[in-house]
């Protein structure tokens, strides 16, 4: 059976995804900034956190490789 992409996302180390969820690039920010209020979606064969930067609110997307 194929796991959902939160399955796919719990199973990754809290540690590693920690570090993820606070190494985003957010564009007005100019910055590395934390993820806030994210969904974990699969697309194209690819994990991707869509969020919030949790300083300005802009819309952050992180792919997990």
């Amino acid at each position: 059976m194929k796991k959902t992409p939160d399955e796919v996302w719990q199973s990754i180390f809290e540690e590693h995804r920690v570090a993820i969820t606070n190494s985003c690039w957010c564009s007005q920010c100019r910055h590395s900034v934390t993820i806030t209020d994210y969904k974990v979606k699969a697309e194209r064969g690819a994990l991707m956190l869509e969020g919030k930067c949790q300083i300005c609110g802009s819309k952050v997307v992180r792919v997990v490789d």
